[in-house]
């Protein structure tokens, strides 16, 4: 028998059954309730499916069976096979227990190695943003972002609190790292930069917006802005591979800090900002632009990267469970 309490062959058919009766008298389908419901299972099989390395296994040893993947892991057979059951209906892995294989969606997104993959905000998301979320209603209640209910950490400035440890911050930057990478297309041709010669990207990290600004615009030279140790961290760890090669004699990097005392950004035409300004109040906000506006030369420009709800201020969706997630770890919106 399921854990809900079901009779024996019964649980799968509920929803349905109750989807069904929603076409009499029930006003209207339980779905939407039973989706948001159960959304949490889906994150907690991913986050699983990926702590557990399970995609780069199956990759290194082309289609094991579930013996294979419990021997190697130490798991149970029982417990293991649950889980990547569940990773097949869900799409993240394809096969049986006889043998399982990756789905492209897996390939592209769930391989450590591969060119846009996620899991290093996965990762982030597991170890940090789940458990800031379960203390949501604090944050509504407060106005105040959860780290230290949460964590003991220092909330006053969440950066230097999450950059305590290296492997935090190179979980974070990972993560950071697959997001610009997946958007820096969309972003650099918003616009046609071309009559631009000199992008600064302020709060750049890992540089992957700069490499693909130089490699979309041959004329373009970029310039990375942030932190000294992110700085010293992107350099060590994210300056391999063929596309910032192509480009390495057009790209530098500057460290510094946003706020620091007579803090002057390098020069350049094209200042860029992109998913910075969510993280800050708004006072931070306008003395970033404030510092930004006397470094523009006639004809120079600033591009900002954030999401944007639409003229009702309720949609997309997404947007707002962005800003509910900044409420819980940041000071901004």
């Amino acid at each position: 028998m399921a854990g809900n309490c079901y009779p024996e062959g019964t649980a799968d058919h509920v929803v349905t059954a109750v989807t069904a009766a929603a076409a009499g008298p029930i006003a209207c389908s339980p779905e939407p309730i039973l989706s948001l419901l159960n959304g949490f299972r889906r994150s907690k099989v991913l986050f699983a499916i990926t702590s557990l390395n399970i995609p780069d296994l199956i990759a290194e040893r082309g289609q094991p069976s579930l013996v294979t993947l419990a021997r190697l892991l130490s798991a149970s057979d029982d417990g293991l096979g649950r889980l990547l059951d569940a990773g097949v209906s869900l799409g993240l892995l394809d096969g049986n227990r006889t043998g399982y294989c990756l789905t492209q969606m897996a390939k592209t997104y769930l391989l450590k190695d591969s060119e846009y993959s996620l899991v290093g905000y996965i990762s982030h998301s597991e170890t940090f943003l789940y458990k800031l979320w379960g203390s949501l209603d604090t944050a509504v209640l407060t106005g105040h972002n959860c780290w230290h209910d949460v964590f003991g950490m220092d909330s006053s400035d969440v950066f230097a609190s999450l950059y305590k440890e290296d492997a935090s911050i190179l979980r974070f930057m990972h993560g950071m790292h697959s997001f610009s990478k997946l958007s820096a297309h969309s972003v650099l041709t918003a616009f046609d930069l071309t009559p631009f010669k000199t992008l600064v990207d302020l709060g750049g990290a890992t540089g992957a917006l700069a490499v693909a600004a130089c490699n979309l615009y041959p004329n373009m030279q970029a310039v990375v802005f942030d932190l000294p140790h992110v700085v010293n961290k992107a350099q060590k760890h994210f300056t391999a591979g063929a596309a910032v090669t192509a480009v390495k004699e057009r790209l530098s990097w500057v460290t510094g800090d946003f706020f620091g005392q007579d803090q002057q950004f390098p020069a350049g035409d094209l200042y860029v900002l992109s998913r910075i300004l969510h993280d800050w109040e708004e006072a931070s906000c306008l003395k970033l632009l404030r510092l930004i506006h006397p470094r523009l030369p006639p004809g120079g420009a600033l591009l900002i990267c954030e999401m944007l709800l639409d003229e009702s201020g309720t949609s997309p969706p997404e947007v707002l469970l962005q800003s509910l997630n900044m409420l819980t770890q940041t000071h901004g919106r």
